[in-house]
């Protein structure tokens, strides 16, 4: 057990470093060759089981129909490899302002994309690499920016982890996905704990004291009178007190 785990931890070490290099931070991606990446999905995989199934059968009792048909469907595969490409690529990505949030709270992310309209279609999943949670935008209905929530665990600096787009535009046969660095430095404060004691402030100070004034007559010499605990100590008659 613990030596799956290493070797998990050491595959995850060589991925991030890989990935580094690949596609390195930057606050803007225009999706491109380099920074794509497709493979059949598991739909993906059972067709193309069926069509080396289709293939086998029609060699095999020398059918001509499913031979053609096989032919058909690996086409098929191949135009949906291409179209999902296209529409994956090209795609503007642009991380916004972050505010800084506290410890224990959620972060919302905020993406901004841009892309062309007539080319791009579907909807695209967007959720930080290693994290589950994810959303869905639909490029053919909605609204800049999306906003990506992450919870903030700690306190101090918050390094965002790698932003994953994946689609399966248009037959789903095939999956496209990227992994995106954002550089960004989002401080996380510390939690704030409530406390009973009411701090008081300058202008409640300056009311109180203007309050003291009004009432015991401090700016009008009256008599003398001993002093009490908590006056302030520019109004005490030092003289009188250097006499005795």
């Amino acid at each position: 057990m613990i030596r799956w785990q290493h070797n998990m931890l050491s595959w995850q070490f060589t991925a991030e470093k890989w990935l580094n290099k690949r596609i390195p931070a930057a606050s803007n991606y225009e999706l491109n060759y380099r920074s794509i990446f497709i493979f059949p999905s598991r739909f993906g995989g059972l067709f193309l089981f069926l069509c080396v199934g289709l293939f086998v059968l029609g060699t095999n009792y020398q059918n001509n129909l499913m031979i053609i048909l096989c032919y058909f469907l690996v086409s098929l595969f191949l135009l949906n490899l291409f179209v999902a490409y296209l529409n994956f690529a090209k795609l503007e990505i642009q991380l916004g302002k972050i505010q800084n949030g506290f410890a224990g709270e959620k972060l919302q992310v905020p993406l901004w994309f841009n892309y062309n309209k007539r080319t791009s279609h579907g909807l695209i999943k967007l959720n930080f690499w290693k994290y589950k949670y994810s959303i869905n935008i639909d490029l053919d209905d909605f609204s800049n920016p999306v906003y990506l929530p992450i919870d903030c665990h700690r306190r101090g600096k918050l390094i965002l982890p790698r932003v994953t787009l994946t689609s399966s535009f248009p037959l789903g046969l095939i999956s496209c996905w990227t992994h995106l660095a954002f550089p960004s430095d989002i401080v996380v404060y510390p939690k704030p704990i409530h406390s009973n004691i009411r701090l008081i402030s300058k202008q409640d100070s300056l009311q109180t004291n203007e309050a003291d004034t009004s009432q015991k007559g401090h700016d009008d010499f009256d008599s003398l009178a001993p002093y009490k605990q908590g006056e302030p100590l520019y109004h005490v008659a030092w003289k009188q007190v250097a006499k005795g």
